[in-house]
């Protein structure tokens, strides 16, 4: 349970943007702060259902990242989408 709840406020940006992006002490998490956590929230219905996210070294390939992760959110959406 306290794992989850670490994962929870680990995951957890009320930002707007599509992907985010935390680069080392950019974490709050002491234990992250040398590496980098790429994440995107998925939706139904402008409500957040789930979130994809990469963690890895401070220097990896961003743009490359960023789209993958941009790309898994539509196919996520739209498979939640088809569901109903």
């Amino acid at each position: 349970m306290e794992e989850q709840n670490q994962l929870g406020q680990l995951l957890k940006d009320d930002s707007p943007t599509p992907v985010k992006v935390k680069i080392g002490n950019e974490n709050d998490t002491e234990a992250l702060q040398s590496m980098s956590v790429v994440q995107a929230d998925f939706t139904n219905q402008d409500q957040p259902i789930g979130t994809l996210a990469i963690l890895g070294p401070t220097r990896m390939e961003y743009g490359r990242i960023i789209g993958m992760l941009s790309h898994m959110k539509h196919i996520m959406e739209s498979m939640v989408k088809e569901q109903k």
